[in-house]
């Protein structure tokens, strides 16, 4: 009960992910590689492992995996911070996850967080 507690505490106020080191996550969140990170820029939306910064960056490719595994506010900040130290532009981050509607068989997304302007 006590390593349920630290790791949801963990989980939440850092990076860590809710399926690693004992993994009570698989029972009680979705899995992270359905969630995608986006950035809104005006009225354009462009998915992050698409930007050449990520295929030229390490560190913002780390972001992005970061965001994608802990979608918590401070995890998008540091993202946002990033890419904006890069590009000067005005935008807001969202991570996205898929969901499939059993009722109406139909899968669509569903905003997990966002940040930014």
């Amino acid at each position: 009960m006590v390593w349920a507690a630290f790791q949801m505490g963990l989980s939440r106020y850092d990076s860590m992910n809710t399926w690693k080191a004992g993994g009570f996550g698989m029972y009680s969140d979705y899995f992270p590689g359905n969630h995608f990170v986006w950035f809104r820029i005006d009225d354009t939306c462009i998915l992050a492992r698409n930007t050449k910064l990520f295929h030229t960056s390490p560190k913002f490719e780390r972001l992005v995996q970061i965001c994608r595994t802990a979608p918590n506010t401070r995890n998008l900040q540091n993202l946002n911070d990033y890419f904006r130290s890069k590009e000067n532009e005005n935008f807001k981050v969202e991570v996205w996850r898929l969901n499939f509607d059993a009722q109406t068989l139909m899968l669509n997304s569903v905003l997990v967080n966002s940040y930014g302007d």
